[in-house]
């Protein structure tokens, strides 16, 4: 099973056993993905599930506490009440939370997998400037050299602000312009020039080159990791 549905943990049959093997099915398929370096779309997805367990605790507890209750134990000398919540689970609410209660630590054994797959991807990535660096770093290119297949693939990116809930953010869009065959003796400084001919409406774009030796899947791994690391190399230059 390569992917698990957004609404896995309500739709089907909500039994405690089906969801535990849908569950472990994922994940060993999850699994397998890691142990062949594909990072992506399983990292993502493994946390956006975790936050939605998460976020059906939170949701759970909000309506316990907005439920009537009633007192149950009064003492009107110091003024103190034991209440009891009204709120009564159905069955299928507590197969689900027990669902819940199981995948959570499962679904954060492997994020954290995947965390460590990460870290040991991104360490074997070198990340330098091409040329001269612009005052404006916000647009240009990102060269990808695989030097396990020779391949350049080069991307055209621009990196923009935005404000959500008082906080900043960088968003990063980032369009593939053209993949050549790389050879040590032809520098990436005359690559850049040749793209400063080929797109002379970028006529001084901020370039940087992510370079790795090591054989791994391009769109599931390298490619992701990289535009990751051009934001946060990018964030912390700001």
């Amino acid at each position: 099973m390569d992917k698990l549905d957004s609404n896995w943990l309500v739709n089907g049959l909500v039994d405690f056993e089906y969801k535990k093997y849908t569950l472990l099915a994922y994940l060993k398929s999850v699994d397998k993905r890691f142990n062949s370096y594909q990072l992506f779309p399983c990292l993502s997805d493994l946390i956006t599930h975790y936050e939605q367990l998460q976020l059906f605790n939170h949701r759970k507890q909000a309506l316990r506490d907005q439920f009537p209750k009633e007192i149950v134990k009064a003492d009107l000398d110091k003024l103190s009440f034991e209440y009891h919540s009204l709120f009564e689970d159905g069955e299928l609410m507590k197969i689900i939370e027990d669902v819940v209660l199981y995948a959570k630590p499962l679904f954060l054994q492997g994020i954290e997998q995947g965390k460590v797959l990460y870290d040991e991807v991104e360490k074997q990535m070198g990340f330098y400037p091409v040329g001269v660096t612009p005052i404006n770093k916000n647009e240009g290119y990102l060269m990808v050299v695989n030097g396990a297949s020779a391949s350049l693939k080069i991307f055209r990116f621009t990196m923009s602000l935005f404000e959500s809930s008082g906080a900043e953010y960088r968003a990063l869009h980032m369009i593939f312009v053209e993949e050549r065959k790389w050879a040590p003796w032809n520098t990436l400084e005359n690559v850049k020039l040749t793209l400063l001919k080929s797109y002379p409406d970028l006529p001084n774009p901020a370039t940087y080159a992510i370079e790795v030796q090591k054989k791994l899947p391009e769109e599931e791994t390298i490619i992701p990791v990289a535009k990751r690391l051009l934001v946060r190399r990018l964030s912390e230059a700001a």
